[in-house]
């Protein structure tokens, strides 16, 4: 039945709930998050109480299905009869035989046990947490239907107490992992598609898998409970085989690019490695492999390294591929093999549907180390990737990645205090691989740059924790369009750090059930078009389109500035956004709108982390603008729209807190409605503690299509003439710096008050 779904799953399917996109729910379902535990403070070795792992839910689904016409066509099998299929064969890799060997191997078991006396670092914190996990309580199952919670409890309870079996020599544990393992669970199939079963069930197995791993590799372990563990285990994964391929959850994977098929594939790859000797083991590796490269290295990435899902995602669903990859690493040592490509799951225009083709390790794919690599380098100034499109900052696996790819830069951020080296996935995994190298003290990479093909730019002082920080958005191809259900409307919009606090912002995710709070054009920063910003394309309730492609022009540096600009169209205008920074700290904000002459009501939206429910925080209202302050740090915006009369007023709105909760801050709202020419100029002014502020900060329109900005610290005076019309504007005798702008955007510096002598820089339109 290769390639089919059975009958009466698929029309039982139609009248059910879809997941369509990675991470989805309905607000029914309980709220769900990768990995809650990390999202706070980690234990480490003072405080050895370990997190409760029935904890964490997997992200949600949407409640719809969508209509038959947007299924997918599963594939014939096609004609391979004529050549070898590594599907076919009766094992994978049969002559590995070892025990363990996924992530470390029997000559390695001394070493690991000298980690356990750790008593600071990584090896410290993950073996004292794997210690507090191992010691809890196994649960049961209740009586009714199947409660997915209790298999991730005994998976992560069976993976730590099995490594603290082999580890400290104490058959006890073993014994409990084993126990684990062959507790008889309930059947699945009554579960609906939209359960979170892929998802969950991928967190039960993946850590079973390891833990019969290493059971088996344990000295004097009894020969009769493992045999039974693994008879359930194997029963385990044929079930989850079988809800992918033909239950309950087929129709969802078939229409889910994204990490839930992911994490599905990833499961029977690590599955295939620890119990490599069952018949179905070479097709289970055959579809991972074939089926992640797919996804990984077209589907859902590009070539500069974006992740059509956002980087949320991207560790969420690495929590089952990352250590597949490194497993799978160990074994292939970057070599390249034959792999069949499973038609079940990969539709008919996937790269390996029905074809032996080879795959290389993941490892040595240019695409792969692109992907975690861009993620690497987005960093928010706490170390946490950014909270843009549906995704809430998470810090990258670093022990694991930087084992991966060799490359100590990927601790940078997993050894910041507020990190706590979480594992994300296996902390067997994590123990295992860190090799006890520091982060370097700069990552040695850009600070800056645009990557269009990414579809994001970002401003960066330093790689310090007080950084400015300021991420521009332009999305356009596979990071926009990957995975609708998670993409925001978000053209133009940017966000801002300084001092260590996050100053305007982009409102996150919460999670799948409460996302409509926060995933509109509106709550962006963006420029609505008679209050509507760009469009999002519903089919039977789900997304199908997000937004509208933006470009990202390269980024250039002239003296004292640093520019780049996005290009989109919507609702009838092109809008050129520019951000321009001078002297590393204040920014300068262009918007030229090109509405064909037809006159509009545009509203420049600007969300601030201050005001409202924000903790040590203040908002105040200026004549041209709004002040936010967030702890030691405030930013000023002050805006002027270049014809007509610019209206400002202030509201409140949500933004994500921790994964499933939100709070309220302050926005600021400028409305003019404009015709031929079209436009705002906006001065963002970031201060911390112990920076002079702005002591004078001015906008004004000085003339139809001309806006002028003027501001001065304790330093430098600075002015900027954003002038939209096809004609010079001479400022004019009375103004404070006197000189002629030209179309387009003219910045200027004065080295010192009232200096005769001046910095000029001109952007063209």
């Amino acid at each position: 039945m290769r390639g089919m779904v059975g009958i009466a799953a698929a029309c039982a399917l139609l009248s059910i709930g879809w997941g369509g996109c990675g991470g989805s729910g309905t607000a029914a379902n309980a709220d769900a998050t990768p990995d809650a535990g990390d999202l706070a403070m980690p234990d480490t070795p003072d405080t050895p109480d370990a997190p409760d792992v029935s904890a964490p839910d997997a992200p949600d689904l949407p409640a719809d299905l969508p209509p038959a016409d947007m299924i997918p066509d599963v594939p014939d099998v096609p004609d391979v009869s004529d050549i070898p299929n590594p599907a076919d064969a009766d094992a994978w890799a049969p002559d590995l035989t070892e025990r363990p060997r996924l992530f470390f191997g029997p000559a390695d078991i001394a070493t690991m046990q000298s980690r356990t006396a750790a008593t600071d670092g990584p090896w410290a914190a993950l073996w004292s947490r794997m210690q507090g996990v191992a010691d809890q309580t196994l649960p049961t199952y209740p009586a009714g239907p199947y409660d997915q919670k209790v298999g991730m409890a005994l998976g992560a309870i069976a993976e730590s107490a099995a490594m603290r079996g082999l580890l400290a020599a104490d058959p006890a544990y073993t014994a409990k992992a084993l126990a684990a393992l062959t507790i008889d669970f309930p059947d699945p199939s009554d579960l609906a598609a939209n359960s979170n079963y892929d998802l969950e069930e991928a967190e039960t197995l993946v850590p079973m898998c390891i833990a019969f791993d290493l059971a088996a590799g344990t000295p004097g372990v009894d020969a009769t409970t493992l045999a039974a563990a693994r008879t359930n285990l194997v029963k385990r994964i044929d079930t989850y085989r079988w809800m992918g391929h033909e239950g309950p959850v087929a129709f969802l994977l078939l229409s889910s690019h994204n990490n839930h098929v992911m994490k599905f594939f990833a499961t029977l790859g690590v599955c295939a490695m620890a119990l490599n000797d069952r018949p179905e083991a070479a097709a289970d590796m055959s579809e991972a492999m074939t089926g992640l490269d797919w996804m990984m290295n077209s589907g859902m990435s590009s070539a500069e390294g974006a992740w059509g899902e956002g980087w949320n995602y991207l560790v969420y669903g690495g929590r089952s591929y990352i250590p597949f990859f490194a497993a799978y690493h160990r074994w292939a040592k970057g070599a390249t093999f034959p792999y069949f490509g499973v038609p079940n799951l990969q539709p008919s225009d996937t790269p390996h549907t029905g074809r032996v083709d080879p795959i290389a390790d993941f490892v040595v794919n240019a695409r792969t180390r692109a992907v975690f690599e861009r993620a690497l380098w987005s960093l928010q100034p706490d170390g946490r990737t950014p909270n843009t499109d549906d995704a809430n900052p998470e810090v990258l696996p670093g022990g694991i990645l930087a084992w991966l790819f060799d490359d100590a830069r990927f601790l940078f951020a997993w050894f910041r205090p507020a990190a706590g080296f979480p594992d994300q996935g296996s902390p067997t995994a994590a123990f295992a691989l860190y090799d006890g190298a520091s982060p370097p003290a700069d990552l040695g990479l850009p600070l800056e740059d645009s990557v269009p093909d990414a579809g994001f730019a970002i401003f960066r002082s330093s790689w310090a924790t007080d950084a400015t920080y300021l991420v521009l958005q332009g999305e356009h191809g596979i990071p926009r369009t990957a995975d609708p259900g998670h993409e925001h409307p978000d053209e133009l919009s940017f966000l801002l750090w300084h001092g260590g606090r996050p100053l305007l912002i982009d409102p996150g995710y919460i999670n799948y059930p409460n996302h409509a709070l926060v995933n509109a054009a509106e709550d962006h920063n963006v420029i609505l078009v008679d209050g509507q910003g760009t469009p999002v394309v519903l089919l039977a309730g789900y997304p199908t389109s997000v937004g509208v492609d933006a470009l990202l022009d390269p980024m250039v540096t002239d003296r004292f500035v640093t520019s780049t600009r996005v290009t989109a169209t919507y609702r009838g205008a092109t809008f050129v956004r520019r951000i321009a920074r001078l002297d590393g700290r204040f920014f300068v904000v262009e918007d030229r709108i090109d509405g064909g002459g037809t006159s509009h009501a545009y509203t420049w939206l600007m969300n601030g982390m201050g005001g409202a429910d924000v903790p040590d925080s203040s908002y105040e209202a200026l004549d041209d603008g709004a002040r936010w302050t967030n702890g030691t740090s405030k930013v000023e915006v002050r805006v002027q729209s270049a014809t007509g009369t610019t209206a400002r007023e202030s509201d409140t709105q949500e933004h994500c807190t921790v994964w499933g909760q939100w709070a309220m801050h302050q926005r600021l709202k400028a409305t003019a409605t404009m015709a031929t020419i079209a436009g705002f100029a906006a001065l963002v002014l970031p201060t911390a503690d112990g920076e002079a502020g702005p002591a004078v900060a001015v906008t004004s329109q000085v003339a139809p299509g001309v806006v002028s900005m003027v501001w001065q610290t304790d330093g430098p005076m600075y002015a900027a003439y954003s002038n939209q019309t096809a004609n010079t504007y001479s400022s004019g005798a009375g103004a404070e710096i006197q000189f002629d702008a030209s179309p387009g955007l003219t910045l200027i510096r004065v080295p010192g008050a009232g200096g005769a002598s001046y910095d000029r820089v001109l952007l063209s339109p």
